[in-house]
């Protein structure tokens, strides 16, 4: 099950263009660092998954990071980011385009503000809401009080015609960016995603 490749690392265990011109800026927010070079480390159980920023490069007229996502140092995703006043973004998805970028995150991020999301891909479709929070959260990296954005009311394919439920919870770290993700689908046990480590350029 493809599940849109919502997050890079999910999609791993479930299934830019012309760079920007000179004078073109990336906005970026203090819980989604893009500058190019970046990493963050993960562990997802025994897995080892790499994120990086490998540079900045237009999606349309849109000024956005590309990130890699690594696993034994080849490259099994891509996505593309961008920061805007109201939020975080995703304008590519697993390689493809959606039909309008999925948001991640609401900024600023206030406890309990909500955004509802519609992701359309060729012929598969998501949709649902997210919930901001606030939360104390311990990785392997460290301890970080951290903004939540938790999902309400996804369903996915089950395979055999049939829906399913579908959750998201992430948590943004302030300088860090995401430092847990967990993911679950129907009654399959609960996937988590944690930071290891953090390399800013």
């Amino acid at each position: 099950m493809k599940v849109l490749g919502i997050v890079p690392l999910a999609g791993l265990l479930l299934s830019f263009n012309l760079a920007g011109a000179a004078d073109d800026k990336l906005k970026e927010s203090t819980y989604f660092p893009l500058k190019v070079g970046t990493k963050w480390h993960y562990r997802v159980g025994p897995a080892k998954l790499t994120l990086q920023v490998a540079k900045h490069e237009k999606v349309g007229d849109v000024l956005c990071a590309l990130i890699e996502t690594l696993k034994d140092g080849n490259i099994v995703a891509t996505e593309h980011v961008a920061v805007r006043d109201d939020g975080v973004f995703r304008y590519t998805i697993a390689g493809q385009k959606p039909e309008m970028p999925f948001q991640v995150l609401k900024l600023p991020p206030k406890k309990g503000d909500t955004w509802k999301v519609a992701v359309k891909i060729g012929n598969e479709e998501l949709k649902g809401e997210f919930v901001s929070g606030e939360e104390e959260v311990e990785v392997p990296a460290g301890k970080y009080q951290a903004v939540t954005a938790t999902s309400k009311g996804f369903q996915a394919p089950d395979g055999e015609g049939n829906m399913q439920d579908l959750s998201f919870k992430f948590w943004y770290a302030p300088k860090v960016g995401q430092v847990k993700q967990t993911i679950k689908i129907g009654k399959r046990p609960e996937i988590a995603i944690e930071l290891e480590r953090y390399e800013s350029p």
